[in-house]
């Protein structure tokens, strides 16, 4: 992944993860940029805080002519993100493509002169929740059961970055921007806490991004992260101070959802669960290479 992209990605994960806790709410946006390594022009955006699983779509695109700056014909830039939450389940996607490709060294973003040499879209979306816990247990340990899939087309310049966040705990994260179709169990690292409410956020974040520094002269490239089905909640592994499953416990949210209490397979159990899903390829995927996971 490149400075560039790496830097977008801190940005708008950050952005997506303030303000929305203690309540209940959704929110999906997607937007399409040019500009430079910091700033950038909105071409396209569109975002909504207000229904869940209404679909937002950003898309835009531009062109500019390289005989004035010394190259040849145009740059032409065309990208498209698509973002949608619901309780328990989210999707987003990025795409581009870049005709042309030049980078331009006196590119001054201020000034609003040359060609601009970062190209992007990016398609996120969150839910945050209130958990309720019901039982005769007094402490519990939560871990999360998820499942991710999707697929990504171009390499460094595209990536998912998956943000999980139990109460005060920091938050942890999940980024794979490696080439191929993911199929993938996610399991959070346990948390421990009593039977008062805790908040809970789940989000992803999809971005692809063109750094005209890093392309090769007059090249078209494309490519996509599109993960639009799904990252979902499977379901929770909740436990009493003795490791006991509460299996017969309940966990409700303020906005009406009823979470599924299952525990988390052994290793060699989860593998099967995958291949009777018909996933057991991309499950050693994440295992050996680049799902990296990060408390």
């Amino acid at each position: 992944m490149n400075f560039l992209f790496h830097n977008y990605c801190l940005i708008f994960v950050a952005s997506l993860l303030t303000g929305y806790a203690n309540a209940s709410s959704v929110f999906s946006s997607a937007f399409v940029g040019e500009g430079n390594q910091m700033l950038s022009n909105i071409l396209g955006t569109s975002d909504s805080s207000t229904t869940p699983f209404e679909v937002v779509e950003g898309e835009g695109g531009s062109t500019h002519n390289l005989d004035s700056v010394g190259g040849s014909g145009d740059l032409i830039f065309d990208a498209q993100a698509t973002a949608s939450a619901s309780y328990g389940s989210l999707r987003a996607s990025a795409s581009g493509s870049i005709t042309n490709s030049f980078f331009d060294p006196n590119y001054d973003f201020d000034a609003g002169t040359g060609v601009p040499i970062a190209f992007y879209s990016q398609g996120s979306a969150r839910f945050s929740q209130t958990l309720q816990y019901g039982g005769t247990a007094v402490n519990y340990t939560s871990t999360y059961i998820l499942r991710l899939t999707g697929s990504i087309i171009g390499g460094a310049r595209a990536a998912v970055i998956i943000d999980l966040t139990h109460g005060s705990e920091p938050a942890q994260s999940w980024t794979y921007d490696a080439v191929g179709d993911y199929d993938l169990a996610l399991f959070s690292q346990a948390y421990i806490h009593g039977g008062a409410p805790q908040e809970f956020q789940l989000s992803i974040n999809t971005l692809y991004s063109f750094d005209t520094d890093t392309l090769a002269p007059g090249g078209d490239f494309t490519g996509s992260a599109d993960f639009g089905n799904t990252l979902e909640v499977v379901g929770i592994d909740l436990r009493d101070e003795l490791g006991k499953l509460q299996e017969l416990g309940t966990i409700t949210s303020d906005s009406g959802q009823v979470f599924t209490i299952t525990g988390v397979p052994e290793p060699s159990s989860a593998i099967l669960i995958l291949m009777a899903c018909g996933v057991a390829s991309t499950w050693r995927y994440r295992l050996n290479q680049t799902g990296r996971i990060a408390a």
